[in-house]
């Protein structure tokens, strides 16, 4: 800001923004593609630990 203005800078406080916490700033500070690999990952991941605990069906 120009200094000839009486601003004297910008304060989320004074307007009304609310911060977010540790997991919502990792959430949205992460990359859409890189938030897609992980849940593509830990979904492999799901079937591979479910398949040896699913003793009803066979081969």
């Amino acid at each position: 800001m120009p200094r000839n203005l009486s601003a004297k800078g910008w304060s989320a406080k004074q307007a009304g923004v609310t911060p977010f916490s540790g997991l919502e700033r990792l959430w949205y500070g992460t990359p859409e593609a890189t938030r897609r690999t992980a849940a593509g990952l830990a979904g492999g991941a799901g079937g591979l630990i479910h398949e040896p605990l699913d003793e009803e069906d066979t081969w």
